[in-house]
């Protein structure tokens, strides 16, 4: 800041923004309504960077007892996960997903990821999916219950694919979350889920 000429103050103050991104990308005139910024999302900024995955399968959920449950287990690698999405389809009355930290499990078998940029084809997340695991312990519940439920009638019921509980923040390391689905159904019903995770740093709150 050049101060040369400025006179007849006993003092000066001067302020600092914080910016991201150097002031020059901000076209002339953008603040006076001239101008205007381009706005990308999360969710497209990280798909194009090849940071967003997703994952799906089709079950079937025998009835609503416990015991017929369906579980599958998400365990963090180094980086912060965001859990996007849970989405969820079904053919008969309904499910109720949750969500656990910490479950007391052994074995399983991890299930691919899928990039949502077909550039990184192949290429797996540190993050794992896991299924077919033996399950000890649910863990302690951290989330609300995703309480999906359709139509009773004879001639309607199920619902088509929806998604729930968005933006779950799960920032731990090394870190075993279980994914449970449960059937609302005293009958057998046939269930569609999908996930969709950014595995990466989180850039806001800015560290302290």
């Amino acid at each position: 800041m050049n101060m040369a000429g400025v006179s007849g103050y006993a003092s000066y103050r001067a302020e600092v923004y914080r910016c991201n991104e150097p002031v020059t990308m901000v076209p002339d005139g953008a603040y006076t309504g001239m101008r205007a910024n381009v706005v990308q999302y999360y969710d497209e900024i990280n798909k194009k960077r090849g940071a967003q995955w997703e994952a799906s399968r089709l079950i079937t959920i025998a009835d609503n007892l416990p015991a017929s449950n369906a579980y599958s287990i998400l365990r963090t690698g180094s980086k912060p996960v965001d859990l996007k999405a849970r989405a969820f389809g079904y053919t008969g009355l309904g499910v109720i997903g949750r969500i656990y930290e910490g479950p007391t499990y052994s074995g399983g078998t991890a299930d691919p990821w899928y990039n949502m940029n077909t550039q990184y084809i192949g290429q797996q997340p540190e993050a794992q999916l896991l299924t077919g695991f033996t399950l000890t312990a649910l863990g302690t519940k951290c989330g609300a219950d995703i309480i999906a439920i359709g139509p009773i009638s004879n001639q309607s019921r199920g619902s088509v694919v929806h998604e729930y509980a968005r933006n779950r923040i799960l920032p731990k390391p090394n870190t075993a979350y279980l994914l449970e689905i449960a059937s609302i159904d005293p009958a057998s019903q046939q269930v569609s889920a999908r996930v969709e995770m950014y595995e990466g740093g989180l850039d806001w709150p800015f560290p302290i």
